[in-house]
């Protein structure tokens, strides 16, 4: 791959600042300087146009392994540490990234399972709109007889759920109902919930006196300095200011058996396009600039705040929306009101989009003097499980605990 950069029409020169978060899974393989590090997202981030993308990598994606050959990525890690490659494991994963898909990192920080559990208890848990429900085996944090550890089938069903560390974990790990591709996008929903209770507990502004703490449970090369650099960011930064990309079945890569049986993922080309997107400031990738004012109202009689969490599904695609609570009356139907009368340049037909609205059931009445530019009423006819590779699941209470299959 040549080593991309970002897609401009007008000359500017970015300033990015390429960081790695991973998650390893030593702790459950139990071996000493062997693991595999099955959680893998750059987050790129412009400081020029102070700006934020994240990309997750599949943990299965089979590239070239520099001194190696052909290897899953996960394991380009663990293989640099094994023999001693120059900058250890780190070193061999950032030239393979940078082989493989054009993307140059300049730090990296690192957590197994009881780091990622220990920032998770600092913040207290995290909240997160979960738009598609999620079932798979967890933890209940008790111990058989045996001192084998307790699960039970659980499923989290479509809603505003706070978790706490153990839930935390297993919600950014299981994938019983959905694929690796979704479990990326759930780990980029779960750092993005870190960063606003981070910011909303006033943790970003204490940096420097946590810097230790944090070190106990992070491994990192990201001097202080740059984090102090960043830190007036991560307080100013929108929601909608975060880019999210991850691979998508064959589009950006497609299934592969290998002669040995084992099931792989290879690249596309459109990978490509995906990354320079990634690379490039969302103001230039988006359709959406207007800063549209939307309020989003439930009315779909579920008493599940559908409202939440259709306004977090618009966030990712860059629409800065508000949810209002239950609307007055119930809905059927999903009904937008479009108050700007604009011929061109609106949200509307994004926003159409990314709720599944049908053009029959947008309301046009323009208002000079609106509070809000689009008013949304959810119907009980709302899905927010929308292009996803999920396999949907209806709610179950949990299940008698059982060790885990």
């Amino acid at each position: 791959m040549p080593r991309l950069l970002p897609s401009v029409t007008d000359g500017r020169n970015f300033s990015l600042m390429n960081i790695v978060l991973l998650g390893h899974d030593q702790e459950s393989l139990q071996q000493d300087n062997v693991f595999r590090t099955d959680t893998m997202i750059v987050v790129s981030v412009n400081t020029t146009t102070n700006t934020v993308s994240m990309l997750a990598l599949p943990r299965d994606l089979l590239v070239y392994v520099p001194n190696w050959g052909m290897q899953r990525l996960n394991l380009a890690w663990g293989r640099g540490e094994s023999i001693g490659w120059t900058d250890g494991g780190w070193g061999m994963f950032r030239q393979a990234v940078l082989y493989n898909f054009g993307i140059e990192l300049h730090y990296y920080a690192m957590v197994d399972f009881s780091g990622f559990q220990a920032i998770i208890n600092v913040l207290e848990g995290v909240t997160i709109a979960v738009d598609c429900p999620v079932r798979g085996y967890l933890f209940t944090g008790e111990y058989d007889a045996e001192q084998q550890p307790i699960f039970e089938l659980t499923t989290l069903p479509i809603g505003v759920h706070h978790l706490n560390s153990r839930e935390a974990l297993w919600y950014a790990r299981t994938r019983s109902n959905s694929t690796d591709f979704d479990r990326g996008r759930r780990q980029q929903q779960l750092l993005r919930a870190i960063w606003a209770q981070s910011r909303d507990l006033g943790l970003l502004s204490q940096l420097p006196s946590l810097w230790n703490d944090m070190l106990a449970v992070v491994d990192t090369n990201v001097p202080l300095e740059v984090v102090l650099q960043l830190a007036p960011l991560g307080l100013t930064l929108e929601p909608n200011a975060i880019e999210n990309h991850f691979f998508r079945l064959n589009i950006e890569s497609r299934s592969w058996t290998t002669p040995s049986g084992d099931n792989v993922q290879l690249p596309n080309g459109a990978m490509i396009t995906m990354v320079q997107n990634f690379l490039t400031p969302p103001t230039q990738n988006r359709l959406v600039t207007d800063a549209a004012r939307i309020h989003i109202y439930d009315g779909s009689g579920q008493d599940a705040r559908w409202d939440a969490v259709a306004a977090d599904r618009l966030i990712w695609e860059g629409l800065l929306a508000q949810p209002q609570g239950p609307a007055e009356a119930p809905y059927a139907e999903t009904v937008i009101i479009d108050y700007t009368g604009a011929t061109k340049g609106s949200s509307l037909e994004e926003l159409a989009r990314v709720l599944n609205v049908r053009a029959d059931q947008v309301q046009f009445e323009p208002d000079p003097n609106r509070t809000a530019d689009f008013e949304v009423f959810l119907g009980a006819n709302y899905s927010s499980c929308f292009e996803r590779e999920v396999q949907v699941v209806e709610y179950a209470p949990p299940a008698t605990p059982t060790p885990a299959p």
